[in-house]
């Protein structure tokens, strides 16, 4: 892909990222050749998913956000059901 089609190394690895992590594309991506076929349509997905997220998609196609701490209405003394 690099010498024949005039891809960027950074970019082939963000696309596998990407095409790995989505189930979609992770079941239907299994050779370097159907690489090559749907680069194009991989590289768009990854930065349209980029932008949706505000510019924090990562790898695992989530969102960059803090984890909330988790509440709980449990009180000492009184069943929890």
């Amino acid at each position: 892909m690099i010498e024949r089609d005039g891809r960027n190394l950074e970019d082939i690895r963000k696309v596998i990222i990407f095409a790995q992590t989505n189930k979609f594309w992770q079941v239907n991506i299994l050779s370097t050749q159907k690489l090559r076929d749907k680069f194009d349509i991989l590289m768009t997905q990854m930065l349209t998913a980029k932008r949706q997220t505000g510019g924090q998609y990562n790898a695992n196609n989530q969102r960059n956000k803090p984890q909330q701490a988790k509440q709980s209405n449990f009180q000492p003394g009184t069943p929890d059901w």
